[in-house]
């Protein structure tokens, strides 16, 4: 039961209202870096002026994307001292590499974590087939990282 008194709801049901309002359970969208993001690149109304995920498969024939907001929802070392990561906006999803030297060389790099937010400027879409694309994130198409924080209340020394 929640706090409010509320009796809880059946998992089959959960899941069709995630659903149904897949808005009201996606919190990533919700968060405080997601929001600070927004407010960073001028959203006005929660509404961003970039290119959304999903159709990124579709323009290849564009050699860079302008700039994308995206949530990071899992991070990979790749052997070569980058990262594969899965970035997320509203829209969907796509896989993105970062480069070691974006790691290492920059202020972000120590930001980047799962729930940590990206804006990135003029990032290049790597295709190696017809099927697989991904993001090329390098230290000239990093803008900001707005990272998920948890703040810890001891509430023993109130």
């Amino acid at each position: 039961m929640s706090s409010q008194g509320d009796n809880p709801i059946p998992t089959q049901e959960y899941i069709r209202r995630a659903v149904e309002n897949s808005s009201d359970f996606d919190y990533d969208f919700q968060s405080n870096p997601w929001l600070c993001a927004l407010e960073f690149i001028g959203a006005e109304n929660g509404k961003i002026q970039c290119t959304p995920l999903s159709p990124v498969n579709k323009c290849l024939k564009a050699a860079r994307i302008d700039q994308v907001v995206a949530v990071v929802k899992s991070c990979t070392q790749n052997g070569l001292g980058g990262l594969m990561v899965t970035l997320k906006d509203p829209t969907g999803s796509i896989g993105a590499s970062i480069h070691h030297k974006v790691l290492g060389e920059s202020q972000h790099g120590k930001d980047i974590c799962i729930g940590s937010v990206l804006i990135l400027e003029k990032v290049a879409v790597f295709c190696p087939s017809s099927s697989a694309y991904y993001l090329n994130i390098t230290l000239g198409n990093l803008t900001k990282v707005r990272m998920f924080s948890l703040l810890f209340v001891d509430k023993s020394h109130a």
